[in-house]
């Protein structure tokens, strides 16, 4: 990969030819995994028949370009971040001044951190959890699941990502790797395959395997406020959030949300206004026993 310099007050920092082309970056490498793994999944019958795919998938979809929409709209600032050197001091260190091969763990390692506790205040806050269990209301997770996030959710998401940049001043490479590596992990663990055991017992060590995330997936709150991590599970390890199994056997496990039946959790519209419901929007007609 070519790398571009320029002086600047901290020394020699490095950019990149064109950072808008490094921003991209994620989405030709995630792609491909989130096909190929939703292809061995439908070839395999592994999450649901086509009824199931055809109702839930055109609110995964649409979520997801809602997201890419948002995004586009507020890029030109983490782009503008990520190219363009600030006239301040980094808040905490300039990763930029680092070789890229120091940089870019020590900026995973900083960004997992990050959303690890952004991950687990929106299931502790009301008012994050109201954007946030859009993401938790699918009833079947598969790849597409990883598309599923509420545009305040994105909006929140970016804003704490930009704020991490301002902090740690990491190249735009470093942010597009960082971004694909995610990506791609998001793609990975939402899914039904799982892991040889001696596998999944070992990666699991340090990172999210399907299995762990599953269990985060869970319709049973002891379950779901657990392995909040999204590519290290070393945050759930050191702050006591990690649970390596569910707590259910295999006959009472569910995922999805009690409190969002599966035909609602199914509706574009529903989704989008749910962040302005009650916690428990249908509680009156599941105890009537009414229709819902």
């Amino acid at each position: 990969m070519q790398r571009c310099h320029n002086g600047s007050d901290f020394g020699e920092t490095r950019y990149p030819c064109d950072g808008a082309e490094m921003m991209d970056l994620w989405f030709w490498l995630w792609l491909p995994v989130l096909v190929g793994i939703t292809a061995i999944e439908v070839i395999g019958g592994r999450h649901g028949q086509l009824a199931d795919r055809t109702l839930r998938w055109p609110a995964n979809l649409g979520l997801f370009g809602l997201e890419i929409a948002t995004t586009s709209a507020l890029s030109a600032g983490l782009v503008f971040l990520a190219v363009v050197q600030a006239p301040a001091d980094p808040i905490l260190v300039n990763l930029r001044l680092m070789p890229l091969a120091l940089e870019v763990p020590l900026f995973m390692v900083a960004i997992t951190f990050v959303t690890y506790w952004l991950h687990r205040v929106s299931h502790g806050f009301a008012l994050l959890w109201r954007f946030h269990r859009i993401h938790h209301s699918d009833t079947i997770v598969d790849p597409t699941t990883s598309l599923r996030h509420h545009p305040g959710e994105v909006v929140i998401s970016f804003a704490v990502y930009q704020l991490l940049i301002l902090m740690v001043h990491p190249s735009p490479e470093a942010v597009a790797v960082a971004t694909s590596i995610e990506r791609c992990f998001a793609a990975a663990t939402h899914t039904s395959l799982t892991l040889p055991n001696w596998l999944d017992r070992w990666l699991g060590l340090i990172f999210v395997t399907p299995l762990q995330h599953a269990v985060h997936h869970s319709d049973f709150q002891p379950e779901t406020d657990t392995n909040y991590g999204t590519v290290l599970n070393i945050w759930d390890r050191v702050f006591g959030t990690f649970r390596a199994r569910p707590l259910r056997g295999p006959s009472d496990f569910r995922q999805g949300l009690t409190e969002v039946p599966a035909a609602k959790a199914e509706d574009l519209a529903v989704l989008l206004a749910l962040p302005m419901m009650a916690r428990d929007p249908w509680a009156k007609k599941r105890a009537s026993g009414g229709d819902i």
